[in-house]
């Protein structure tokens, strides 16, 4: 969706609600693996995400300033680091989530960690599990 700030001034803007089961972060104390856990956003997500980001793709490539929001129903990799499983009782792993490190991919920004660059000393926790 595109929206006039202005005239000749636009932005566009996503908002993707992801599936929400099997949700990863719950995998991991059930015992499950890294590769199991990749395997299942894999299977679920990472679809849903790629197809999000190629519908944005014009717009970018147009130079259009993009916003996408929602609810991705899976951590940001960029929480779930070495350093945050070193003092997270709850993160059992690192794992590098697949949906955050493809919107990053396409030259999107986690705002969140823009403001606050280090995971462990102001955690990205939005649910049970950041």
């Amino acid at each position: 969706m595109l929206a006039q700030v202005r005239p000749g001034e636009v932005f566009a803007l996503a908002n993707e609600h992801l599936t929400s089961d099997p949700y990863g972060p719950y995998l991991v104390p059930s015992n499950q693996t890294l590769a199991q856990v990749l395997a299942n956003e894999r299977a679920t997500r990472v679809p849903e995400i790629n197809a999000a980001l190629t519908a944005v793709q014009p717009a970018l490539r147009r130079g259009i300033p993009t916003f996408m929001t929602g609810d991705f129903n899976t951590p940001s990799a960029l929480d779930w680091t070495p350093a945050v499983d070193a003092v997270r009782g709850d993160v059992h792993y690192p794992v590098p989530w697949p949906v955050t490190r493809a919107v990053a991919r396409a030259g999107f920004t986690d705002t969140y960690r823009a403001v606050h660059p280090d995971p462990v000393a102001t955690p990205g926790i939005t649910s049970t599990f950041g």
